[in-house]
């Protein structure tokens, strides 16, 4: 006989809002024991059957407060709540015949998306914390749990909480007041990284190096053939132009209807054109329901018309040229001298992929990317440099190619660099 129960319901419930008690509820409802975290005991939380508080101490992290919480629970499988979150569904389990340690389960992140997966039930094993300061990871040895076969059928969880702009608002502060805290000791887990890029684009501050760098992060780096947490950083960097990181997620997967979105929208800010192949194709996923379940996308477009899906596509590239338009494809000669000497600016970050060199003025947020023979060039502007100059070395590397033409690449380059703000005359 048991002395303990086999699933219990975890929640962080510190902040003080009543609408953890819509969450209880919902948990209660089909008869899962409750621990609920808090700083102070809350009375609002007295009187519930089958709930138990649990003071911890809040140190602006995430992971640690799930930790000492999950250090009292004495279940052998924990399912995780937030505590704007409902319980939707959830099923029998006998749990002597789940032999995974990790689960993910149904999440409706808002009324607006596609249900996506999220790893919220677990094994209450010793080997198994949670990691991250804000957008947290459940880890067994240091390791991220598979995505990719271990789903928990009959389980979903409804998040309603980002529905009011104020408590979105509320949120997003508290999350770039933690990921702060990583800045000011140097580094950044990717959760803090990623509320950072999440917080600034929606500021209208789309920052280019700050979505490369959650591409890159190494704990996100995929592994066979998972769910890819790069998908988000690929469609942001998409976006803004740069669509090569999508261009390679969507040939690993081409139901990730995310990236195909965003591939035929930037098709269409930069030639007025749709790809027919990749719409046709988009066109018949969507309509057959044949789209990767993991990954979130607009839920008006389940099942939709040829028209109703091209009116997305063209509403996707108005919002992008009103709100992203970063990456800068036309060249600006009004406050450019072709006379002049130039010199690099100060506060411009680089970023090197494969043979692109990646440049972002970081104060304007404006950036380009550099060929190879180009970033030559920008190498060179270590010291003042004229288009004169910048030609005559290209003519000393390539004497066999046409003068004039080095010439007129080399001004270009520098246009593009000065209305880039990475240069000044010197």
């Amino acid at each position: 006989m048991l002395n303990h129960p086999p699933i219990a319901v975890g929640i962080l419930g510190a902040d003080d809002r009543p609408d953890i008690v819509e969450t209880i509820r919902s948990v209660r409802c089909v008869g899962l024991p409750i621990h609920v975290a808090v700083t102070a005991r809350r009375s609002l939380l007295e009187g519930f059957d089958g709930v138990i508080q649990h003071v911890i101490h809040w140190n602006e992290d995430f992971s640690s407060a799930r930790n000492q919480l999950l250090e009292q629970i004495d279940s052998d499988f924990v399912l995780w709540l937030d505590s704007d979150e409902r319980l939707l569904s959830f099923p029998e389990i006998d749990v002597s015949r789940l032999e995974e340690d990790f689960y993910t389960v149904h999440l409706q992140a808002d009324r607006w998306t596609t249900p996506g997966r999220s790893a919220r039930f677990h094994r209450n094993h010793p080997l198994i914390r949670w990691h991250g300061s804000v957008h947290e990871q459940p880890l067994k040895n240091g390791q991220l749990p598979p995505y990719s076969s271990r789903m928990l059928p009959g389980a979903a969880i409804i998040h309603w909480g980002y529905e009011d702009p104020e408590i979105l608002a509320g949120k997003n502060e508290r999350n770039v007041a933690i990921a702060q805290c990583g800045l000011n000791r140097g580094e950044l887990l990717f959760g803090e990284l990623l509320s950072l890029a999440k917080s600034e684009t929606s500021l209208g501050l789309f920052n280019f190096m700050r979505w490369l760098q959650c591409f890159r992060h190494p704990e996100i780096q995929p592994n066979a053939i998972d769910y890819d947490r790069r998908s988000e950083a690929a469609y942001m960097l998409c976006t803004c132009g740069y669509n090569r990181f999508a261009q390679d997620l969507a040939r690993a997967n081409p139901l990730i209807v995310r990236l195909q979105l965003g591939l035929l929208a930037d098709g269409w800010r930069k030639h007025r054109a749709l790809d027919a192949t990749r719409f046709e194709f988009l066109l018949t996923v969507l309509q057959n329901g044949l789209f990767d379940q993991r990954y979130s996308f607009s839920v008006e477009l389940v099942g939709c018309s040829h028209d109703q899906l091209t009116r997305y596509i063209h509403a996707l590239t108005a919002e992008w040229g009103e709100r992203r338009e970063i990456m800068n494809t036309t060249t600006t000669t009004d406050s450019f001298d072709p006379t002049a000497t130039y010199r690099r600016n100060d506060d411009v970050q680089e970023e090197t992929i494969e043979e692109d060199l990646i440049l972002m003025h970081y104060p304007t947020l404006k950036a380009v990317v550099l060929n190879p023979i180009a970033a030559v060039l920008w190498d060179a502007l270590r010291w003042p440099q004229s288009a004169t100059d910048l030609a005559s070395l290209l003519h000393e590397a390539f004497p066999q190619e046409d003068a004039t033409a080095q010439h007129t690449h080399a001004e270009e380059v520098l246009a593009q660099l000065a209305a880039s703000g990475l240069i000044q005359p010197s």
